[in-house]
C-alpha cells in the first residue's frame, strides 16, 4: 500500500500456431503491458527477428469506418436533449451483451449482412441535408419576402430588363428620406425611388427604378449608404403570393423531413446497438493484430516481452498455458530498483483508491518510491474539514457525493472516484464544522436563539487558539515528509543525502523549539537545556551551509515560509464563517424592514449560502491540496513516475464469454 505494486519483466515464448488464442488471452485477462522488442536492447537478442504476421488491420479499419459512417448518419436525427443533470443522477445503465470469439472473417460477413439492411441510413442522410438546406433556404426568401408585401409588383421585375433595372434595398425608417434624396440626386429625371415601413416598424423598405445603364451607380450608392440588398431567389407572382407558395413547399419539405427522421430512427433502433457490438469486437481484434507488431520470432516461436504486477504473473502464465495448450514457455523476474522503464500501477485498498487522483495530478511516483497516497488522503480530509468548517456545508456536499455515488457513480469510474471523494469531504466538514460551531455560520444563534452542541472551538471567537492549532499541524505534516524522505534515503543507503536534507532538521527544530519557549517566557528554561539549544541551533546552521553554501538561508527562508504557509487553514476557516455571518445578517436587516421584505431576505440568505459554499468549497480544496503539493512533497517526493498501461480489451458494450478459447483471428 505504502509503494506502488512490484513488477516483473515477463518473457512468453509460444509456437506459432498458437499465438492467436495466446493473444487473446493476454488482452481479455489485462494484466500485462506489452514492450516493443523492435526497439531498445531487446532488438539484439541473437537470432531473434521482428515478427512478421499477415495481418488484416487495414481491412479492420476499413468495416470501422463502415460502421461509423452508418451510426453517424442514424446519430444523426436523434435530438440533442441532454439533461446534464438527468445524466449525472439518473444515467442510462447499458446492459453488455455476451459475445464469443470470432475469427474475422466471421465478423467481416455478419457486419455486412448488417450493413446491408442499415446501409439505407447512408442514403437517407445526404437526402436529410438536402431537404434541411432547402428549408433553410425558402426560410430565408420568406423574410425578404416579407419585406416586400406592402409593395403589389411581380417579382419578375427585380432585376435587370431591356432598359428597365428595379433594385430593393432595406434601411433604417429614420435614415429612410435621406437615402431616398441621395439616391434620387443621382439622375432625378431617370430614376424613381419608393419607400414604404417594413412589418417591424423600424425599417423601411426602399425600391429603386432606373434606367439600365444607371444600374451600378444605383448599387455604389446603396452600397454607400448601408442600405441592405433585398434579392430573393423566388421571383413567382407577387410577394404575397411568394410566401403564400413557399410555405406550402416548405411544409412539403417538413412532411417529407419527418418521413425521412422517422427512416432513420427505425434503422438506428433496430441495428445500433448490434452494429456498436460488431464495433467493439472488431476493434478489440484489430488491438490484437496491431499488437503482435511489437514481437520478436524465430523460425517457429513467437515471443512476447512486457511488464506485469508480481502477484499477477501466475494468472498469466496459468492462462497462457491452458491456450497454447503447453505450447509455450514462460519467465519472468522482478524489476530492479532505479529503472526508469519500469512502468508504475498503485498498490492501494478499494477505499483508498478515489485519492490516487490528488497524487497523480502532481505526478506518479516513480518505481520503488514511496506513494504518497495514503498520507495523503487522511491530511486532505482533515485539512479540507477545518477550512470549510461548517456542518450544514458538509451536509449539503456529502448529500451531493452520494447522488452521484448512485447515479453517474454506477457507469463511470470517475464519477465513482469523485463521488467518494465529494463524501469525504462532506463528512469531514461535518465532523469539524459541528465542532467549530458552524452551521450556516451564526444561523442557529441568530435566527432560533440557539446554541449548537459539541462546539470545541470556534475560529472567529477564538483566532489564536485556531492560529497555534494550524501551526502544530503544519509542524506535524512536514516533518512527517521530513521521516518519509530520511527513510527513503536509508533504505537507499544514501545516508549523507538523508543527513543534509533531511536529518539535520531535526537539529534546527528542536533547538529552536527550546530557544522560542524561552524567549517568550513560556516556562523556566535549565540552563542546561538552554545551552544545549544554542548548540543545537549552531550546529545546525553550520551544517546547512555547509552543505548548500550560501543557498542556505533560502532553504531556511523557506522553511519557515513553508510552515507558516498552514496558516491559511485559519484564513480560510475565518472566511468561511466570516461570509456566512455577513449574509446571515444581511438578510436579517432586509427581512426587517417591513414583512413583505421577507422573500428577499430569503433570496439574500439563500443565494449568499450557496456562493459561500461553492467558493469555499473550492477554496478548501485547492489550499488542502496546496499544502500536500507544496508543503508536504517538497520534503521527500521526486514523482515522474510511468503510467502502467496493460494490454486489455476494453469493452463497454460487450462481455467476454469464450475470453479463453483462442480461436483464430486471422
Amino acid at each position: 500500500m505504502f509503494y506502488p505494486a512490484h513488477m516483473n519483466k515477463v518473457t512468453i515464448g509460444v509456437h506459432k500456431a498458437y499465438l492467436s488464442p495466446v493473444v487473446n488471452i493476454l488482452h481479455e485477462q489485462g494484466n500485462l503491458e506489452l514492450s516493443d522488442l523492435r526497439e531498445g536492447e531487446n532488438c539484439k537478442i541473437p537470432g531473434l527477428k521482428p515478427f512478421r504476421w499477415e495481418s488484416r488491420a487495414e481491412r479492420c479499419s476499413e468495416y470501422l469506418l463502415k460502421i461509423d459512417r452508418i451510426l453517424e448518419a442514424t446519430g444523426s436525427a436523434i435530438p440533442e436533449n441532454r439533461r446534464i443533470l438527468k445524466e449525472l443522477l439518473y444515467p442510462d445503465v447499458l446492459q453488455r451483451v455476451p459475445v464469443s470469439k470470432k475469427s474475422l472473417d466471421e465478423l467481416f460477413h455478419e457486419i455486412d449482412a448488417v450493413n446491408q439492411k442499415a446501409g439505407a441510413a447512408l442514403q437517407l442522410k445526404p437526402e436529410l441535408r438536402a431537404v434541411d438546406e432547402r428549408i433553410r433556404h425558402h426560410t430565408a426568401d420568406i423574410a425578404l419576402l416579407e419585406y416586400l408585401t406592402s409593395f403589389d409588383f411581380d417579382l419578375h421585375y427585380l432585376g435587370d430588363s431591356a432598359y428597365l433595372s428595379i433594385v430593393a434595398g432595406i434601411t433604417d425608417t429614420e435614415r429612410a428620406y435621406a437615402v431616398t434624396e441621395e439616391l434620387l440626386s443621382l439622375s432625378p429625371e431617370e430614376t424613381i425611388v419608393t419607400s414604404s415601413r417594413s412589418i417591424d416598424g423600424s425599417h423601411s423598405v426602399i425600391v429603386v427604378a432606373t434606367l439600365k445603364d444607371n444600374r451600378d451607380a444605383v448599387v455604389e450608392q446603396m452600397r454607400n449608404l448601408q442600405v441592405t440588398r433585398i434579392e430573393p431567389e423566388w421571383r413567382g407572382g407577387t410577394p404575397s403570393q411568394g410566401i403564400i407558395e413557399l410555405k406550402k413547399i416548405i411544409s412539403q419539405l417538413e412532411n417529407r423531413r419527418g418521413e425521412i427522421i422517422a427512416g432513420l430512427l427505425d434503422i438506428d433502433r433496430k441495428f445500433r446497438r448490434h452494429l456498436t457490438v460488431l464495433k467493439e469486437e472488431l476493434e478489440i481484434e484489430k488491438e490484437q493484430l496491431t499488437a503482435t507488431e511489437c514481437f520478436g520470432s524465430t523460425r517457429e516461436t513467437v515471443v512476447i516481452e512486457g511488464w506485469a504486477p508480481e502477484h499477477e504473473c501466475g494468472k498469466i502464465k496459468a492462462a497462457g498455458n491452458t491456450a497454447a495448450e503447453g505450447h509455450i514457455f514462460f519467465a519472468s523476474k522482478p524489476a530492479a530498483r532505479g529503472d526508469t522503464d519500469v512502468p508504475v500501477r498503485y498498490d492501494n485498498p478499494s477505499w483508498l483508491r478515489p485519492f490516487e487522483v490528488l497524487t497523480t495530478m502532481f505526478a506518479r511516483p516513480q518505481y520503488g518510491e514511496i506513494d504518497p497516497t495514503p498520507f495523503i488522503a487522511p491530511v486532505f480530509l482533515l485539512f479540507f474539514g477545518l477550512m470549510l468548517g461548517d456542518a450544514a456545508y458538509g451536509i449539503c456536499i456529502t448529500l451531493a457525493g452520494y447522488l452521484l455515488y448512485r447515479g453517474a457513480g454506477k457507469v463511470s469510474e470517475t464519477m465513482h472516484d469523485m463521488s467518494i471523494l465529494l463524501i469525504g469531504c462532506g463528512v469531514s466538514a461535518i465532523i469539524f464544522g459541528t465542532l467549530q460551531g458552524g452551521w450556516l455560520g451564526d444561523f442557529f444563534p441568530r435566527f432560533l436563539g440557539i446554541t449548537p452542541p459539541l462546539i470545541l472551538l470556534e475560529p472567529l471567537k477564538e483566532p489564536i487558539a485556531f492560529f497555534q492549532i494550524a501551526l502544530i499541524l503544519g509542524v506535524a505534516h512536514i516533518n512527517l515528509g521530513l521521516c518519509l524522505g530520511l527513510y527513503q534515503h536509508i533504505r537507499r543507503r544514501e545516508y549523507r543525502a538523508g543527513f543534509f536534507e533531511q536529518g539535520v532538521w531535526f537539529i534546527i527544530q528542536p533547538a529552536a523549539g527550546i530557544l522560542l519557549f524561552d524567549f517568550f517566557g513560556w516556562g523556566v528554561v535549565p540552563p542546561l537545556v538552554k545551552n544545549a539549544g544554542y548548540i543545537g541551533m549552531a550546529l545546525g546552521l553550520c551544517l546547512i551551509f555547509f552543505s548548500r553554501g550560501p543557498m542556505g538561508f533560502f532553504a531556511l527562508t523557506g522553511f519557515l515560509g513553508d510552515w507558516l504557509s498552514y496558516v491559511r487553514i485559519l484564513a480560510l476557516a475565518l472566511a468561511t464563517g466570516g461570509i456566512a455571518m455577513t449574509v446571515n445578517i444581511l438578510a436579517q436587516i432586509v427581512g426587517g424592514i417591513h414583512p413583505l421584505m421577507f422573500i428577499p431576505a430569503i433570496i439574500i440568505f439563500v443565494g449568499g449560502q450557496t456562493f459561500n459554499l461553492v467558493i469555499q468549497t473550492l477554496g478548501g480544496v485547492i489550499h488542502a491540496v496546496r499544502l500536500q503539493y507544496i508543503e508536504f512533497f517538497g520534503k521527500f517526493y521526486v514523482g515522474e513516475g510511468r503510467e502502467f498501461l496493460p494490454f486489455r480489451a476494453r469493452r463497454i458494450s460487450t462481455i467476454s464469454v469464450t475470453g479463453t478459447d483462442g480461436g483464430n483471428s486471422t
